[in-house]
């Protein structure tokens, strides 16, 4: 993406990004420096989360099963597809690993340091990106926003898109 804003001599871009993107917008900023004028991050990635009881016994589970079943493809598929996230399921073999890496980085330090004007929207009842995040990224961003959808999931803006469109038309006009 650094190559392509480079390339096609993109000054001062205005980025709308939704969960992984956001951390892509974040890092092209703040690590990368390039200038962007406006964001719109929707229910973000990026904050790294505490493990819960709930996760850790999951894991377990599923690491277990995979032993039990290390000699057996089709069990293993299910299991796969039983436990793995969509995001992580779509992806080939080889991307595995550097998924793993990538959602395991805490963005915190990066998040710090974004000057653009942002804005921040978030589904209530997201729980692939709480809430919770979206409150400390909106600390962390010193010049942002945070608009909440009460009823919104992780993809408010497929939720509600003429909401969500009017609210980003207005953030880009001011």
């Amino acid at each position: 993406i650094k190559k392509f804003i480079i390339k096609n001599k993109i000054n001062n871009p205005i980025i709308i990004a939704h969960s992984f993107g956001g951390r892509i917008a974040s890092i092209l900023e703040t690590y990368y420096k390039i200038k962007i004028d406006k964001m719109v991050l929707i229910d973000i990635a990026g904050i790294k989360s505490k493990k819960t009881i709930k996760k850790y016994i999951r894991e377990k589970i599923y690491k277990l099963l995979k032993r039990i079943f290390k000699n057996n493809e089709k069990a293993k598929k299910k299991l796969f597809s039983i436990f793995a996230s969509t995001d992580y399921q779509e992806l080939p073999k080889e991307m595995h690993k550097t998924f793993k890496n990538i959602i395991n980085e805490d963005l915190t330090k990066y998040f710090k340091h974004i000057q653009s004007e942002c804005l921040l929207i978030w589904g209530k009842l997201d729980t692939a990106t709480p809430l919770k995040d979206g409150y400390k990224i909106n600390k962390l961003i010193k010049n942002s926003a945070i608009i909440i959808y009460p009823n919104g999931n992780h993809f408010p803006y497929i939720q509600y898109p003429e909401q969500t469109n009017k609210i980003i038309e207005c953030f880009l006009k001011n």
